[in-house]
């Protein structure tokens, strides 16, 4: 069974794109770790405004279209 040991806290930003940034920051960070590590990495996500503009803050495009999201750019978050 996997383990999930994960941080809580509360953050307020200032504003949505300052909360997107710090989530986006915080997510690479953990996957690049993951993956440099060895481990696997398996993402759900979720869309909405803010969902999305972390998408976008992480340096992923998401293409709208026919009223449905998509994420359209691959990056390798441990070579940048």
């Amino acid at each position: 069974m996997a383990e999930f040991w994960t941080e809580k806290r509360v953050v307020i930003s200032p504003d949505k794109q300052s909360m997107a940034d710090a989530v986006a920051e915080r997510f690479l960070d953990r996957v690049a770790k993951r993956l440099t590590d060895g481990k696997t990495v398996h993402v759900a996500l979720t869309g909405g405004t803010s969902g999305t503009a972390v998408l976008e803050a992480a340096g992923l495009i998401v293409k709208r279209a026919e009223g449905r999201e998509r994420l359209v750019a691959a990056f390798d978050v441990v070579n940048g």
